[in-house]
């Protein structure tokens, strides 16, 4: 399946008998719900306005998802270093501590913790959150658990491990005054949207070819050709831009940009809980498990397409497994046509972080998102499948780049 998150099943609507299950660990650490991840940073980019303080520090290595909220939030963005292994530039954060810092924002890339913890004792002495983003991958194994947590603040993105399409969290240390703000509901417009969406996910994960695949691809064709009839002068939709410090860009780019802050304000829709609540995470993290180690074992390791974690330890979920390739976005485009579900993070950087970050955080920042591919390993694929990836893999590498392979 060519997705790099799972589609939503008939099954996924069935009450699990899994302990815990999700909504019961957001209730236990005391998460504040959101709609998404992007909707938990703009909340507490707003609460640390609030407090005074006008600066956030992200990773110059990120989704724009990440520093648009910030942005949204009135905060200034501003960047410290990941070195080209995906390890952060300790004494870079460190030069980088000003009085303005609010907080400094820590990515847990692909499920691997960050190892901020010896800045800690410097950050809390000066007043700065440590906020611990684990959207990535939300549950870890033995015991069964929440992420996180290290720091002062955990943001989480649900949809990314169950199949519930939107949902994000917020947790806070005890020492945090952080005041939950009042959620509306979701417009009916983007419940329905979403709904319709959910929908096409159970029916795509039954089959591409199936009767009611190919009757529901029929109703759209004609719903589609209907509405241009009905509105052929309509206007374009208005793309949506990033906030004031950022220039005009394209309608892909806009894409990984947006930010509602309509969503922002929204709680966590009634049907994204219910999949939560009946989703069974040991099968999920001990599925990704097997699928991850599988590539593991499986895949070649040479000079131009390394692998960024060949260990797996033990309590870690893996959003995905990572490689890092020469020249990626000529091969990734490729691997995809050969059956092969690759994806990327970090492929687009926000453009903030060209306008304001010096040479050598931007150089390692670019070297990331130009190499940096994703391979799905998510519960719907099988052994067998993951087996099959990897030998495409291999013989494409072998192929491609025999020169340049070990």
């Amino acid at each position: 399946m060519l997705l790099p998150h799972p589609l939503l099943r008939v099954s996924d609507l069935r009450r699990s008998t899994s302990q815990p299950n999700l909504c019961q660990l957001i209730r236990r650490h005391g998460v504040h719900e959101f709609y998404n991840a992007r909707a938990a940073i703009y909340q507490l980019a707003r609460f640390l306005r609030a407090q005074g303080r006008s600066t956030i520090l992200l990773p110059s290595f990120h989704c724009p998802s990440v520093v648009e909220p910030v942005l949204r939030a009135g905060m200034r963005a501003a960047f410290y270093r990941i070195d080209r292994n995906l390890e952060l530039d300790a004494s870079d954060v460190a030069s980088r501590l000003s009085g303005d810092v609010a907080a400094v924002l820590f990515i847990n890339y692909f499920g691997w913790p960050s190892s901020f913890e010896p800045l800690l004792g410097d950050l809390r002495s000066r007043g700065i959150l440590a906020v611990e983003d684990c959207a990535h991958a939300a549950v870890q194994l033995d015991p069964l658990d929440l992420t996180g947590r290290r720091g002062d603040a955990a943001i989480y993105s649900f949809w990314k491990f169950v199949p519930s399409g939107v949902g994000g969290g917020l947790w806070l240390a005890d020492n945090v005054p952080f005041a939950a703000p009042s959620l509306a509901s979701v417009p009916m417009r983007d419940s329905l949207t979403r709904g319709k969406q959910l929908l096409e996910e159970v029916i795509q994960s039954r089959g591409e070819h199936t009767r009611t695949a190919r009757a529901w691809a029929w109703f759209e064709q004609n719903r589609v050709r209907t509405k241009h009839l009905l509105r052929p002068y309509s206007k374009r939709p208005k793309q949506t831009v990033p906030g004031p410090q950022v220039a005009e860009i394209s309608r892909d780019i806009a894409r990984q940009y947006f930010f509602s802050e309509r969503l922002a304000q929204s709680r966590l829709p009634w049907m994204a809980s219910q999949i939560m609540e009946r989703a069974d995470l040991r099968a999920i993290v001990e599925a990704r498990r097997r699928n991850y180690q599988i590539l593991a074992d499986t895949l070649q390791h040479n000079s131009h397409a390394t692998t960024l974690h060949r260990k797996l330890p033990a309590r870690i979920s893996p959003h995905a497994f990572a490689i890092t390739l020469t020249d990626r976005s000529r091969h990734d485009r490729r691997l995809r046509a050969t059956g092969v579900p690759v994806w990327t993070f970090g492929s687009t950087l926000h453009r903030v972080l060209y306008e304001t970050a010096e040479p050598t955080v931007l150089d390692d920042a670019r070297h990331l998102s130009e190499t940096t591919l994703l391979l799905s390993i998510h519960p719907l694929l099988a052994a067998s499948d993951m087996i099959r990836f990897a030998e495409t893999v291999n013989e494409y590498v072998a192929k491609e780049m025999p020169c340049k392979s070990s």
